[in-house]
């Protein structure tokens, strides 16, 4: 029996993500632990399965498609984590962790990767001097 979960993420558009009841099965974390990083930055997903993650992989939604997720030149696996060196934009998704059969999963997880922002402040103290008086 299939559970429907609907998930809302930052996109305009929310999406459907069905699990099997009794998910999940598996439990996956971001370290650092919070979901919303900067371009540049380093984040690993941990996949903790009970009886070991063989077998397991890592998935991502974004841009209305599921997509294997730590798969491109910035993200590397080892054993039960992914790590994201140097995020993109396009590593922004909801993630999880999906057994080899896909009939259990993990929770998900949503990460935001965004730019930095820096704000200047300029403060004159003699307008005579910005006028060239």
């Amino acid at each position: 029996q299939w559970v429907t979960l609907l998930l809302f993420l930052l996109y305009p558009n929310p999406f459907l993500f069905s699990v099997s009841e009794g998910c999940p099965k598996a439990v996956l974390t971001l370290q650092p632990a919070w979901s919303q990083i900067f371009t540049g930055e380093t984040v690993t997903l941990s996949c903790e399965v009970e009886g070991g993650s063989a077998g397991w992989r890592f998935k991502q939604y974004r841009d209305g498609r599921e997509e294997a997720g730590c798969s491109d030149q910035y993200s590397r696996r080892y054993g039960d984590s992914c790590t994201i060196s140097k995020a993109q934009y396009h590593h922004s998704g909801v993630y999880w962790c999906e057994s080899a059969s896909g009939q259990e999963c993990s929770n998900a997880v949503n990460l935001t990767v965004s730019s930095k922002s820096f704000t200047f402040i300029v403060i004159i103290d003699n307008c005579d001097r910005v006028a060239g008086r």
